[in-house]
């Protein structure tokens, strides 16, 4: 993954480009798919890594919450044009089995401090 994450932010910077490129029939809509796959899960990774980079504690709940509410107002995820529908979740399996381990484990400890936030927010809220 490491040699991939250059393209990989290369793609999420372009996906108005890609999308363009789709729609008017220079790619193909495999090759659409991937490339917005790719990007989203760049995004993803990119969010993994800045949560890291946080003190724990209070430092890291204010990240969350500042993505959660981003996530709140532009959605976590992915449109694709009409016509097109990857497998998801089959293209997460595979990509984050290929991570070393500890990505894999921080990548799961990401996901369920996000989780845990979202359902602490929510309680908070309607409790």
């Amino acid at each position: 993954m490491e040699k991939q994450w250059p393209y990989m932010v290369e793609l999420r910077h372009k996906s108005k480009r890609i999308t363009a490129d789709f729609q008017a029939g220079r790619i193909t809509a495999e090759q659409y798919e991937l490339a917005t796959l790719y990007a989203f899960m760049e995004r993803r990774v990119y969010e993994m890594n800045s949560y890291f980079q946080k003190a724990s504690g209070p430092p890291r709940q204010a990240f969350l919450d500042a993505l959660i509410e981003e996530h709140a107002r532009h959605g976590t995820t992915l449109s694709f044009q009409p016509g097109v529908s990857p497998d998801y979740a089959g293209f997460w399996m595979n990509q984050v089995a290929k991570w070393p381990s500890q990505r894999r484990e921080r990548w799961e400890a990401f996901r369920n401090a996000l989780k845990e936030r979202r359902n602490h927010k929510a309680a908070t809220f309607h409790g």
